[in-house]
């Protein structure tokens, strides 16, 4: 089992490496000094998302079904003149705004994650904007069948035990 697990996070970490450097059109280079010591450290690489974060944080984000990539940034709802801290995104149309980012494809599935006390996530499986028209299953609540693999991608991508 260990050597199962240890394979999955090298897959992980391969997938993961491979997003940073290149974006599908464009290869916008995306690997910064903080990431590239994430992983030379061999941590998960969205461990530093919730650096400085107080429990109760929503954290948007979504999980690519092909690749059990999983991005996860930081939301909140806009200030004065739609203004965001740096980093975040919106608490509106979120989980689309991730999709994009990793390129937007209809097999996408979306949910929010909220930092506990424990320093583990609660999850919120609901998506209008990426399970809504998800073909895989109906409606915007991710099936309860899909997530266990999901919390197994999020706990590799992000050190942190998620339910």
């Amino acid at each position: 089992m260990e050597c199962m697990v240890r394979l999955r996070w090298l897959w992980l970490l391969l997938v993961g490496l491979t997003w940073l450097t290149t974006r599908q059109a464009g290869a916008t280079t995306r690997c910064d000094s903080e990431t590239v010591s994430l992983i030379a450290a061999n941590k998960p690489p969205l461990a530093s998302v919730f650096k400085g974060h107080a429990p109760g944080q929503g954290f948007s984000g979504f999980f690519d079904p092909k690749t059990s990539a999983v991005l996860m940034k930081p939301s909140a709802y806009p200030g004065t003149g739609g203004a965001l801290p740096e980093g975040f995104v919106s608490a509106r149309g979120r989980h689309q705004t991730l999709s994009n980012e990793l390129g937007r494809d209809v097999n996408h599935v979306g949910f929010t994650g909220f930092l506990d006390e424990g320093g583990g996530l609660r999850m919120e499986w609901l998506s209008r904007s990426v399970n809504g028209p998800n073909p895989s299953f109906p409606g915007p609540v991710v099936p309860q069948a899909m997530r266990p693999s999901i919390l197994d991608a999020i706990k590799s991508a992000t050190g942190r035990a998620a339910q």
